[in-house]
């Protein structure tokens, strides 16, 4: 909803995973302003149009390109896109291309959906899953929450979305802010532009239901990687304590910088088994154009977590009430998200967050 900086905020904790997995953690800030990056950015032949959790990335020879030879230049790049509080380059996120992938091993499949629930699996996975009870309740649960997180998003969506074709440029999405309660919808986009596999043409691509379903995914999880913590909140509590039998001990919150040149700052959950295994969970990721829901937690630091970086870990309900905390005491909210919006935006998600366990129990109704 609001564009957040998770290392910015709250007491640190070291994480203590496991003996391989441990990570000091100490505060992180991100001092520049977006427009610092983009222009720095732009003399190194690298432009960043930047919201929260994702960038867009072009060189300077792309911006310049277009189908009529005619130059575009930076000035106009950032003209055209300067009234987004986010943008998303569509060639970022081209998995949304490949739909027919499998939700684990991410390898193509011609199997329908396994499940309602978001869920592709190729015979081998569905396989070693069905062998692993505690894997595939983790999975079956993952995947019933995250479909809910994206009928809540729609259901409270504000933000307007607007598709971008620049001159020459791939398909840019968007994001402009809305204020909380102004209910929007997602646009009808049927077709988008990227570059071929030699980086030199354009190609336009008409989507097809399945590939606007996926890319409807990424729409609806830009910046709200922080968000998803604060307001799954207790849905999670309460899915963690309601069966003694759940093989999942343990579930907590962990803000890092990825391993990704275009984001700074991301928060996942990671979710702790009885047996001892630990995954990370990301409701968020597909913005970022990372497919998978559940990823070993070692593959998951290996992957997507920059080492250099000094992430936190926190206890589940820590966002929570940090934000509940800037609510109470105004000042300590961040200086470039104070402001009526900024409050609005806080207290519109708190209360989601206490709506939670009931609008989940009323979709469960409808869906299982």
């Amino acid at each position: 909803m609001e564009v957040r900086h998770c290392h910015q905020h709250g007491e640190e904790e070291d994480v203590h995973l496991n003996s391989d997995d441990v990570h000091p953690s100490i505060g992180q800030t991100h001092d520049r302003s977006s427009e610092d990056i983009v222009r720095s950015n732009w003399q190194s032949n690298e432009l960043n149009a930047y919201g929260n959790d994702s960038e867009t990335t072009l060189s300077e020879s792309s911006v310049k390109k277009d189908t009529n030879k005619k130059s575009f230049s930076f000035e106009d790049f950032q003209a055209a896109l300067d009234s987004y509080k986010a943008v998303i380059d569509i060639s970022n996120v081209a998995f949304i291309l490949e739909p027919f992938r499998c939700t684990l091993c991410q390898q193509p499949t011609s199997l329908p959906l396994t499940t309602k629930f978001s869920q592709r699996m190729c015979d081998s996975c569905r396989i070693t899953l069905d062998a692993d009870t505690p894997l595939r309740y983790l999975h079956d649960i993952v995947g019933e929450i995250y479909v809910f997180w994206l009928r809540l998003r729609r259901e409270e969506l504000c933000d307007r979305i607007e598709q971008v074709d620049l001159p020459g440029l791939p398909t840019h999405l968007g994001f402009i802010e809305g204020s909380p309660g102004n209910k929007t919808t997602l646009p009808t986009i049927a077709d988008v532009r990227i570059h071929d596999e030699a980086g030199s043409a354009l190609v336009s691509h008409a989507l097809s239901a399945e590939q606007r379903g996926l890319l409807e995914e990424v729409l609806l999880t830009v910046n709200q990687c922080h968000i998803s913590l604060l307001v799954l909140v207790q849905l999670l509590k309460k899915l963690v304590r309601a069966d003694a039998d759940s093989p999942i001990l343990q579930v907590r919150e962990y803000c890092y910088q990825p391993k990704h040149e275009l984001c700074y700052s991301h928060c996942v959950h990671t979710f702790t088994l009885k047996d001892g295994r630990h995954f990370a969970i990301s409701f968020t990721d597909r913005q970022l154009g990372w497919y998978p829901l559940v990823v070993p937690w070692a593959e998951y630091l290996d992957r997507c977590v920059k080492t250099e970086s000094v992430p936190n870990m926190y206890d589940l309900g820590h966002v929570h009430m940090e934000t509940a905390s800037e609510l109470s005491d105004p000042d300590s909210i961040p200086e470039d998200e104070r402001g009526a919006n900024g409050v609005l935006q806080r207290e519109r998600a708190l209360r989601v967050a206490d709506e939670v366990v009931g609008r989940w129990k009323e979709w469960a109704k409808k869906e299982r």
